[in-house]
């Protein structure tokens, strides 16, 4: 096992013990549901961050293959390699952020329907019931779109990667024009990546719109002059009040 996946699981753990440590304080549900959103706007952040890695990787690529990097051959080269290296730290970073997130999801929604019995109201009990489908359900379309947006990123990363590898020991013009045609077809896998991380970055939007606790505003300080625009020292940048509906 890899030291990358035994970290995922010991994260996982961790989580899943702090939840439980956690779940019977006052308020501690909204912890939850909050810790849940941050991991949610992080999975959104890490799509945006493989999608410029992605971009920069292959675009280094294109210019060693139609030789057009003047006469720095080694440098070019060694860009492509070092666009390779950030790309793969982001594809970890990027799993790493979808597996705190499943983690953190399922003891939300479990006490959520656990809790659904403690209403004495049938009436409210049914709302509740209702909102935390729709909840799941806007959750779900992100797990949806995430998970294949990860084996795209994965298997177009590894597709550049040979690529380089392929002139690692054999970047010369003859080599470049016999690569070309492979190059040219990862256009198509990048589009279509793109259009994942879209979806990916769409679907973690709507939760957070539609889940986040709202925020309050900094309290003024009275003693402070007052500035156009300014914002009290050390003052927390706070999510803007979102609708709950």
């Amino acid at each position: 096992m890899t030291s990358h996946k035994l970290g995922s699981i010991a994260l996982a753990l961790a989580l899943a013990a702090a939840a439980g440590c956690a779940s019977n304080k006052p308020g501690s549900g909204l912890v939850q549901v909050d810790q849940l959103v941050t991991s949610i706007e992080k999975v959104h952040t890490s799509s945006e961050m493989a999608e410029q890695r992605v971009t920069e990787s292959l675009d280094a690529l294109r210019a060693l293959v139609a030789l057009d990097f003047g006469d720095d051959v080694v440098g070019a080269y060694a860009k492509t390699e070092i666009a390779l290296g950030e790309s793969t730290k982001q594809l970890a970073a990027f799993d790493d952020d979808v597996q705190e997130m499943k983690s953190l999801a399922e003891p939300v929604f479990k006490k959520w329907a656990e809790d659904l019995d403690s209403f004495t109201n049938l009436e409210m009990r049914l709302k509740s019931q209702n909102r935390l489908a729709q909840t799941r359900q806007r959750y779900d379309a992100i797990v949806m779109t995430v998970e294949p947006t990860q084996a795209a990123f994965t298997a177009l990363h590894q597709q550049i990667s040979d690529c380089a590898l392929f002139l690692k020991h054999d970047l010369n013009a003859a080599a470049c024009a016999a690569l070309r045609p492979d190059v040219d077809s990862l256009s198509l896998a990048s589009e279509q990546l793109e259009a994942r991380l879209l979806a990916c970055q769409s679907a973690a939007k709507d939760y957070v719109e539609a889940v986040a606790l709202p925020s309050m505003p900094a309290p003024a300080n009275d003693d402070a002059p007052a500035k156009s625009g300014a914002k009290p020292a050390g003052a927390k940048a706070t999510r803007p009040a979102r609708s709950n509906g």
